[in-house]
């Protein structure tokens, strides 16, 4: 079974820009003099996707509001202290611009963004043999570097 209609998941997003800013997060903690970290994303090949919602293929959709524009691109400068003492509210805000493409019509990125959900997600990619895990979970960044 599969979708004729283009799309993204919510949860790709967030793996994607999970990553990223867990980068970030890691360089940040092992360079001292780092105080600002700039953010940068580019999305290409938007045009006429739609937002998938969880796991699955296109085939359950958080709305059928489909991107109108190609490209997306955001930068999003964090200080040192909001990346290492705030990663989930650092990662909210990297997550919900791309997410407010597909705003509206049943679905608000800011509601959709929440501790309950992405833990919920978390949990379900660890489930399915992922090494994902959030930065913040207990323990400062810095503790959980190598």
């Amino acid at each position: 079974m599969h979708s004729e209609q283009l799309f993204l998941t919510s949860v790709n997003i967030f793996i994607r820009m999970h990553c990223l800013l867990a980068h970030a997060a890691i360089m940040a903690a092992k360079v001292a003099g780092a105080e600002k970290i700039a953010l940068f994303t580019d999305h290409r090949g938007l045009k006429d996707r739609i937002l998938g919602k969880g796991l699955d293929y296109g085939l359950r959709v958080h709305t059928h509001l489909k991107a109108v524009e190609n490209r997306y691109f955001t930068r999003l400068v964090v200080t040192r202290s909001e990346l290492l003492e705030d990663y989930l509210g650092t990662l909210k805000r990297l997550c919900v611009p791309i997410l407010e493409v597909w705003g509206g019509s049943y679905f608000d990125p800011d509601e959709w963004f929440t501790r309950d959900n992405i833990d919920q997600i978390v949990s379900v990619l660890q489930k399915e043999g992922s090494t994902v895990r959030l930065l913040d979970q207990g323990v400062s960044i810095r503790e959980q570097l190598p």
